[in-house]
């Protein structure tokens, strides 16, 4: 029996040593119906080996490579060339447990337009650091699935872990948003949820990010370095912000705001406050939205750290980088 097309889109940059594993949790995967499509984004490794290899075993295999620009534009790359009822987006260094694009082809054809399942990050020697957990929850409206996608033990803006309509996505010509390298995901799953029906979230984690210490996230979280991607995850942030309607889902998402607004404070006062700028729209947003955020469900010591930082920038520098 012929089932659904399901168009999988893998960009690919210099992971050599993770592709193998995640390609093969694709191609190996209970749902045989597949096309798998593999984006080379420049790599200067033996990753474009590798995926020859795999385009000569397996018909089900497409590869496509570009000059470097980046996940954003090697995502579209492969949503032009996608044929599929159904879109799912991985990366390269993770792997997918055997039953996950079953389980979400199961939940779209049940009548919804956003499937989720849950994830667990684990490290590369396959040691579980942690896993989502809680209750399948059933999204009715637009406002609900954002509102599980921002919400602490919801869904998360991340696309790796959920399977998308293909036919919504080239109606309303949706793309990944070119020039922002952090929160890119975010953007494009608000648009796709901001024109689909009902969505639906099984926390089952059946993703599996690998947590790498060379990777451009451990990278950035060093006390004292700052970069540019800071300055993109707000800008990320800020379009979303636009993009949302007033309701429960814009409250949830200003408190995910905060945190982040909070956390780039914290790193520009361990790097001695090098962009003015930035600071200073920071501080006028967490200054504006205090009140919200001590009624939230955060932790007493983030709430402790936004008192501080709203009093004075320079006073929180003092007490937490200077006094440990």
């Amino acid at each position: 029996m012929n089932r659904e097309l399901v168009s999988v889109i893998v960009p690919v940059y210099n992971t050599e040593k993770y592709l193998k594993k995640c390609i093969d949790s694709i191609l190996n995967q209970t749902y045989k119906d597949i096309e798998l499509i593999l984006v080379d984004d420049g790599s200067t490794d033996k990753s474009l080996e590798i995926l020859r290899e795999y385009e000569k075993q397996d018909n089900r295999v497409v590869v496509i490579t570009q000059e470097n620009k980046g996940v954003s534009e090697a995502r579209n790359t492969g949503l032009e060339a996608a044929t599929g009822r159904y879109i799912g987006f991985f990366d390269s260094d993770d792997y997918i447990s055997l039953n996950m694009i079953e389980h979400l082809v199961g939940i779209l054809e049940d009548g919804y337009d956003f499937a989720s399942c849950g994830w667990l990050y684990e490290t590369e020697e396959g040691k579980t650091e942690q896993s989502t957990s809680g209750s399948i929850k059933v999204l009715e409206t637009r406002n609900d699935i954002l509102t599980c996608m921002f919400e602490q033990g919801g869904c998360a803006p991340n696309v790796c872990n959920k399977l998308l309509r293909g036919d919504i996505i080239k109606q309303h010509g949706i793309r990944f948003p070119k020039g922002i390298k952090i929160g890119e995901d975010m953007i494009m799953l608000c648009e796709y949820v901001l024109n689909c029906g009902k969505g639906f979230y099984d926390p089952n984690p059946l993703y599996h990010y690998v947590t790498r210490k060379d990777s451009a996230y451990h990278k950035r979280i060093v006390k004292g370095s700052f970069d540019e991607s800071f300055v993109n995850e707000i800008k990320a942030h800020e379009i979303v912000l636009k993009m949302l309607p007033e309701g429960r889902a814009r409250k949830r998402f200003i408190n995910k705001m905060y945190y982040v607004s909070l956390r780039t404070m914290m790193f520009l006062a361990y790097a001695g406050f090098p962009d003015q700028e930035l600071q200073d729209s920071l501080i006028r947003f967490l200054r504006e939205n205090l009140t919200a955020y001590l009624s939230s469900d955060r932790g007493l010591k983030q709430k402790i750290h936004a008192l501080l930082m709203c009093a004075s920038p320079r006073l929180w520098q003092y007490v937490f980088k200077y006094r440990g």
